[in-house]
C-alpha cells in the first residue's frame, strides 16, 4: 500500500498521512527498508479501521463530503491578506480624506494646491500598496500549499472510506497529490495577486476621477469604502471556486489513479444547489465523459463550473452502484425537509439567481416522487 516518505532525526523513513509517526529505516539496508515501509502501512490499516469503526458506531459519514470547514478557512485567510493591505493603505489615507473634508466644511475652493496635492498624496500612497500586496500575495504560498494538502487528506479519507466498504478490509491511501496540489497554488498565487492589482488600480483611478471632476471629498471616500468591499466579495467568491475546483482535481486524481470510471454525481443538498445539478443529483456518470453541467452547455465534472460544491462518489462495481442509486432515493426526504425551510421557498427572500422559483418546482417534484429529482431518469412531470 503506497505510504509517504518523510525524514525523523536525520534518518529516512515513511509515515502514512502527514501526522502518522515517522517509521525510520537503516540507509543501504533493504530488509529495514521494507519493515518501515510495512509498518507504515499498517498504522494507516489501523487508523482507517479504527474511523469505519466510529462511523459505524454513530452513523457517521460514509461518503466523501464537501470541505466547508477548510472552504471558510480560505476565505478568512484571503479577506484577512485584503485586510491587512486595507489598514496599511488607510492609516494613511484616512488622516488626509479627513483634512480634505476639514477644508471643504470651511468653504474652501474644491480646487486648491493643497488639495490637488493631497490627492497627489493619496495616488502615491496607493503606488506603495502595490508593493505591500504583491509582497503579501506572492510569500502566501505556504498557506495555500497547507490549505491544498489540507483538502487532499481530507478526499482521500473519503475515497479510502469507499475503498475499504467494498473490500471488506480498512484501506488506506498516503502520500499527496503533488501534481494537482502545485498546479492549484500556482494558479491562485497568481491569481491573489491579480485580485489585489485590480483593486488598487480601481482606487488609483477614483482618485484621478477627483482630481478631473472637482467631487467632494465624502464621495470619494465612500466610493473607496465601495471599492474595499468589493474585494472582499471577490476574496469569498474567489476561494469558494478555487477550494471546489482542487477538491475535484484531488478527487478525480485518487479515483482514477485506483481505475474508477464512474462516479455518481453527489451535491451539497441545500437550497443553494443551482438547478441543473440538482437534476444531475445521484446519477451516474463516467470520468471520460463530462455531462453538461451549466445552462450554458458547458461540461464539466463536480466542482468544476464554477462554485460548484458537488463531489463525485467513486463507483467500484453494480453492488456499489446500486447501493448508491438507493442512497441518493434516502436522501430526497433531507432534502425535502432543507427546501421546506429553505427562505427563498418560503419567500423571505428573493434571490436574483433565480432560486425561489426552480427550489419551489424541484421541492414539488421530490414530493411527487419525480425519478428525474434524483438524477434517476427522465422527468414524468
Amino acid at each position: 500500500m503506497p505510504v509517504q516518505p518523510a525524514t525523523a532525526n536525520g534518518r529516512p523513513g515513511y509515515r502514512w498521512g502527514r501526522s502518522g509517526r515517522v517509521f525510520t529505516y537503516q540507509p543501504g539496508s533493504e530488509a529495514s527498508r521494507r519493515a518501515a515501509h510495512a509498518q507504515a502501512a499498517a498504522q494507516g490499516r489501523a487508523t482507517r479501521a479504527a474511523e469505519l469503526a466510529r462511523e459505524d458506531a454513530s452513523g457517521g459519514p460514509r461518503a466523501i463530503r464537501y470541505p466547508h470547514t477548510l472552504d471558510e478557512l480560505y476565505q478568512r485567510t484571503l479577506r484577512g491578506r485584503i485586510r491587512a493591505v486595507q489598514r496599511a493603505a488607510m492609516g494613511e489615507i484616512n488622516p488626509i480624506l479627513a483634512r480634505m473634508e476639514s477644508a471643504e466644511r470651511r468653504a474652501a475652493a474644491a480646487r486648491t494646491d493643497s488639495r490637488i496635492d493631497d490627492l497627489l498624496h493619496i495616488e502615491a500612497i496607493l503606488q506603495a500598496t502595490y508593493d505591500t500586496w504583491i509582497t503579501v500575495s506572492t510569500t502566501g504560498a505556504e498557506g495555500l500549499y497547507y490549505v491544498a494538502t489540507s483538502i487532499d487528506e481530507w478526499v482521500t479519507g473519503g475515497v479510502d472510506r469507499a475503498v475499504s466498504r467494498v473490500l471488506g478490509i480498512p484501506f488506506a491511501s498516503g502520500g499527496l497529490a503533488e501534481a494537482q496540489i502545485a498546479e492549484w497554488v500556482s494558479t491562485n498565487v497568481q491569481a491573489i495577486t491579480g485580485l489585489g492589482v485590480d483593486a488598487l488600480d480601481d482606487l488609483q483611478m477614483l482618485v484621478s476621477d477627483t482630481l478631473a471632476t472637482g467631487k467632494p471629498t465624502k464621495v470619494l471616500r465612500d466610493e473607496i469604502m465601495d471599492r474595499w468591499d468589493v474585494s472582499y466579495s471577490q476574496a469569498s467568491f474567489y476561494a469558494r471556486d478555487q477550494t471546489a475546483k482542487v477538491v475535484s482535481a484531488v478527487n478525480q486524481h485518487r479515483q482514477t489513479t485506483l481505475g474508477v470510471v464512474e462516479y455518481q454525481w453527489s451535491t451539497s443538498g441545500d437550497g443553494r444547489v443551482r438547478q441543473e445539478h440538482a437534476a444531475l443529483d445521484g446519477s451516474i456518470q463516467k470520468w471520460a465523459e463530462p455531462p453538461v453541467a451549466d445552462l450554458r452547455g458547458t461540461r464539466g465534472h463536480p466542482g468544476e463550473v464554477w462554485q460548484c460544491r458537488c463531489v463525485a462518489q467513486p463507483v467500484f462495481d453494480d453492488a456499489d452502484k446500486a447501493r448508491l442509486i438507493a442512497e441518493a432515493e434516502a436522501r430526497k426526504e433531507r432534502e425535502i425537509y432543507i427546501l421546506q425551510e429553505s427562505p427563498t421557498v418560503k419567500g423571505e427572500i428573493t434571490n436574483r439567481s433565480g432560486f425561489s422559483d426552480w427550489n419551489a418546482k424541484r421541492l414539488a417534484a421530490l414530493k411527487a416522487g419525480d425519478p428525474a429529482a434524483v438524477g434517476l431518469g427522465p422527468s414524468t412531470k
